[in-house]
């Protein structure tokens, strides 16, 4: 399974949280209850695991909050980018 999208101009951040909003949003209607996000960007897990609705100005992030309420357990694990090798 996978996706592509197109995107504008936007950070590397951005495409990254795209990222997650597309595999969450693929996931969805699979009744999914246990999901595992590996990244290699402490920043997003810091943005997602911190999301507060109230202080958030981000559609992007309450988008995959939004997903993520959909899960039971959901997990955002931290990958040095050195150790996320590509499967050949």
């Amino acid at each position: 399974m996978g996706f592509n999208r197109r995107l504008e101009r936007c950070t590397i951040f951005e495409a990254k949280l795209w990222g997650i909003s597309d595999g969450l949003s693929l996931l969805q209607g699979r009744k999914c209850d246990r999901v595992l996000m590996p990244t290699y960007s402490l920043e997003v897990i810091e943005v997602i695991k911190g999301f507060n609705s109230k202080n958030s100005n981000s559609a992007l992030i309450r988008r995959i909050y939004q997903h993520l309420k959909t899960v039971d357990h959901w997990l955002l694990q931290y990958i040095p980018r050195e150790e996320n090798r590509e499967v050949g």
